[in-house]
Formats: structure tokens, sequence, C-alpha cells
């Protein structure tokens, strides 16, 4: 940063290409004190087995993911069904999780449980309320965010 300092005392600097510049600081210090605060939350959360799915964690009905036990589309193979953590480590994660959300319950739909173990945004996944935060487009969507 040392070195951007002459720009923002030069005159001649148009004024775009200083905030251009202190955007791009400003962007690089929000990913990593993002990235850390994410880390932080992941070693409080615990590591999970790697080997139960969200959908056998989530009971049947979870609320805004399956109404109906009967036929439900989020636990539509039996591999999929909910039951108990083998090693009840998964149980602990889930409860630690809830504990720290802001609202009641776990958004199940942008998470998969098997990579909490290693991968610390999808617990950060947990903490967001809307779709747009889907496997796939998370992490694109948040590098969005920080490009803007």
């Amino acid at each position: 940063m040392a070195s951007f300092t002459h720009v923002f005392t030069d005159g001649e600097t148009p004024n775009w290409f200083k905030a251009f510049i202190a955007l791009n600081i400003t962007k690089e210090r929000l990913e990593n004190f993002v990235d850390r605060e994410i880390q932080n939350v992941h070693a409080t959360v615990g590591r999970s087995c790697e080997l139960c799915l969200t959908e056998n964690l989530l009971k049947c009905p979870t609320k805004g993911i399956c109404k109906n036990t009967m036929n439900c589309n989020f636990h539509n193979t039996q591999l999929k069904k909910p039951r108990s953590c083998a090693s009840s480590i998964c149980e602990q994660i889930l409860k630690n999780i809830t504990s720290q959300h802001r609202y009641s319950g776990l958004p199940g739909k942008n998470t998969k449980a098997e990579p909490w173990t290693s991968n610390h945004w999808e617990i950060a996944k947990c903490f967001f309320q809307c779709d747009i935060c889907s496997r796939n487009r998370f992490q694109r969507s948040i590098k969005y965010l920080f490009e803007l």
C-alpha cells in the first residue's frame, strides 16, 4: 500500500483511478477478513465424520425444505432418509451451527454436510438464507460481491 501513496497526493492523478486503487485495496482486505472469519466459525463448529449426508441430519418434514413425509423430494431415497450419525459427531455440529444461526433451523438446501470437515465455505453456506447460494454458484456469487 505504501507504493500507492504518491498516486493519492499527486494532483494530476484522476479521481476515478484513485477510487479504483482504493477499492482494490479494500476488496483484498475484505476477502482476507471474510475468509479468516469463516475459518474461525468452522473451527468453532467442529469437524464432521464426512459420511453423513445433509438429508440424513435433517428430520422430515423440515421447514422450507420438505413438507410431505410420505412423498418427500428431499429424502427421496433410502440413502437420504433421516438417521443418526454413527459417531454422533454430525448431530453435534448441526447443534453448533443452529446455536450460532440467526434464524431457527438450518438452511439445508444451501449446504452439503459431507465436506464440512474440509471446506469452511460449506459451513458458511449454512448461514445464508437465500436461494442464490446454490452449491454450484455460491463462491462465484461471493466473488461477484467482492468485485463490486
